[in-house]
């Protein structure tokens, strides 16, 4: 990506069934999911945290 477009980026992915992905070319992209009542987010490479959301 560098090489192509001069800079960096990342994507996050959502399938139909709600499965997600995110990836980044960065040294940090902010990111965040909730999926059945967990809330799933993060900030630097391989960093995910997640907790219950309350009703």
């Amino acid at each position: 990506m560098g090489e192509r477009v001069k800079g960096c980026g990342g994507a996050i992915v959502l399938s139909s069934t709600g499965d997600w992905a995110a990836s980044f070319t960065t040294p940090r992209m902010a990111w965040a999911s909730i999926k059945e009542d967990v809330l799933h987010y993060g900030l630097n490479l391989k960093e995910e945290f997640t907790e219950m959301l309350k009703c």
